[in-house]
């Protein structure tokens, strides 16, 4: 439907369920949505998230990602309900192996196949995560492929977050997200205020 989710392949494929994965979007994707002045049936399932981040659902298809929509997923027989679980569950089978890489301060999410800012909704990594930091963890995720965070208690760790976040902005035009920083809080996210 919206051609700016292209990949990289020309091979045909049906949606399923098991193609199914969230994607993590901005408010900007919304306005775009009603500038190009799609229905109320053309709008993917979008979900409040946090700040100006939004959950949506895409198929993730060889070619692009094709933003669901609420009708097609109930076509699929899958209940609204059960999306964002069965999507993280296809997240876990595409990127089965979470890498995590350390600079310095800060570690970074490696899943692949542009996933990284999915792992935002993967509470049972931050639940597990959040025992090895001193203090609260504070993410920058400024694009869809680029996660990384570090300890609340870290006043390098925090700069260097900020850095990488205006150095992706900079560099990325399509498939940025923020430059707020979040932090993990009693089991959920808000906006980083230090």
């Amino acid at each position: 439907m919206f051609g700016w989710f292209k990949k990289k392949s020309t091979t045909p494929f049906v949606p399923s369920p098991s193609s199914i994965v969230p994607r993590i979007k901005t408010n900007e994707f919304t306005a775009v949505l009603k500038s190009v002045h799609a229905t109320p049936d053309e709008f993917p399932i979008i979900e409040p998230f946090v700040g100006n981040l939004l959950v949506t659902y895409a198929f993730d298809l060889p070619s692009a990602f094709i933003m669901a929509t609420e009708s097609e997923i109930k076509q699929l027989g899958v209940r609204l309900e059960d999306v964002r679980r069965l999507a993280l569950s296809n997240v876990q089978q595409r990127c089965p192996k979470i890498e995590i890489h350390h600079h310095g301060p800060i570690r970074q999410i490696v899943l692949g196949e542009n996933m990284e800012a999915c792992m935002l909704l993967v509470d049972e990594f931050w639940d597990q995560a959040s025992q090895e930091v001193e203090g609260e963890i504070v993410v920058s995720v400024p694009s869809r492929s680029v996660v990384v965070y570090c300890e609340s208690q870290s006043p390098d760790g925090i700069i260097a977050l900020r850095a990488v976040a205006e150095q992706v902005m900079q560099r990325e035009s399509t498939h940025c997200l923020t430059d707020q920083l979040l932090v993990r809080r009693d089991g959920s996210w808000a906006e980083f205020n230090d």
